[in-house]
């Protein structure tokens, strides 16, 4: 091997046969599983997107800000709705289901929000007793104007689209569950060739410097990805902190201003975002430092852990990144692609005779 790399024609897909890679044992049923119900698919994808839409309904009601990115969360909940209620296993049905309900879900709670709004005005309450209708009626009639559409309409367009591509973005989790044998199919060959890729890609830079892959390196997050990602944690968190101390706030002293339903989910939102922010903030100080054969892995949330290079197993790949699978089955550590060190570290797995599990 090493009269190769002095050569500089390593590649380590070389010296990792499929024959010899690390296998896990699987027991085959011969029932297939079972192919779900478009009904139930309809009814959860559904489900998801209203409850992903409760996000929005808040924001456009209460907050004096764009929305549209909010979209997102609706096609994700979607899917995620689809998926829970066991709809039916077929991609295009799953596909198409989730993205008409993510369309309806947004265009219903934006009529929703525009109603409230306008059936809460003291001004239209007035003007609805005065014509002697509802203000209901008043308000539903004033929507289907279409002068009023030109208001309307560029935030609920907008949030379809970006609703349309949180859809496309977890493709791959609805591909997981209509036909997981596909699914794994392309996990297991983006695998491979980022294996071979990247290690290749490292050993020939190593060559080229004259020195071997090093024994002592840490995989994390490039250095502006952490600050940046840190940035955006604290305002998220600030801000919707704050957010919900005003709500609380206000509604302690003004609570003739505000309705229980209304404090309590302005509440439950700002509490889920200010967390998310939270989140954000851990999540960056994930890091894999490789000493000599001893691993060391800081995860988003609970302490380090160590192994040793003998308690690795294999090394899966799926939507959420790389994983050291141990030999209990268990996941050691987890780390992506793109992060510093990545390659290095698919380089050392590899000289080590570590490679992909496959099924």
């Amino acid at each position: 091997m090493n009269e190769e790399r002095e050569n500089g024609r390593f590649d380590p897909a070389d010296f990792i046969p499929a024959d010899a890679q690390p296998k896990v044992a699987v027991s085959c049923e011969l029932e297939e599983p079972p192919r779900g119900s478009a009904l139930t698919g309809i009814l959860g994808a559904l489900f998801g997107a209203l409850v992903g839409a409760v996000p929005w309904f808040l924001t456009s009601t209460f907050a004096d800000f764009f929305v549209g990115w909010l979209g997102f969360l609706v096609g994700v909940a979607a899917c995620w709705g689809y998926r829970l209620f066991k709809g039916r296993r077929s991609t295009r049905f799953a596909m198409a289901t989730v993205i008409v309900c993510s369309l309806l879900a947004l265009f219903a709670a934006e009529i929703a929000s525009w109603m409230y709004v306008l059936c809460s005005d003291p001004e239209w309450q007035a003007d609805a007793a005065w014509y002697g209708i509802p203000v209901a009626q008043l308000a539903w009639e004033s929507i289907l104007m279409p002068e009023n559409w030109g208001i309307m309409a560029p935030s609920m367009l907008m949030g379809m689209v970006i609703g349309v591509l949180g859809v496309v973005c977890v493709k791959q989790k609805v591909l997981a569950y209509t036909d997981p044998e596909r699914a794994a199919q392309m996990a297991a060959h983006t695998a491979q060739n980022g294996l071979a890729s990247s290690a290749a890609q490292t050993a020939q830079a190593n060559a080229a410097a004259g020195f071997a892959v090093p024994q002592s390196f840490t995989v994390r997050d490039k250095k502006w990805v952490r600050v940046t990602v840190r940035i955006v944690g604290v305002l998220i968190a600030v801000f919707f902190t704050a957010l919900l101390a005003g709500v609380i706030g206000s509604s302690i002293d003004e609570p003739e201003g505000w309705s229980l339903a209304e404090t309590v989910g302005f509440s439950a939102f700002a509490l889920v975002f200010a967390v998310f922010g939270v989140f954000l903030i851990f999540h960056v100080r994930r890091r894999l430092v490789v000493e000599g054969g001893v691993f060391s892995y800081l995860p988003t949330f609970g302490r380090s852990r160590a192994f040793r290079l003998a308690d690795i197993a294999g090394m899966t790949i799926g939507t959420n990144g790389r994983r050291l699978v141990g030999q209990d089955g268990r996941t050691l550590a987890r780390f992506e692609d793109n992060q510093e060190n990545s390659a290095i570290l698919l380089q050392y797995l590899s000289e080590h005779g570590v490679g992909l599990l496959v099924k």
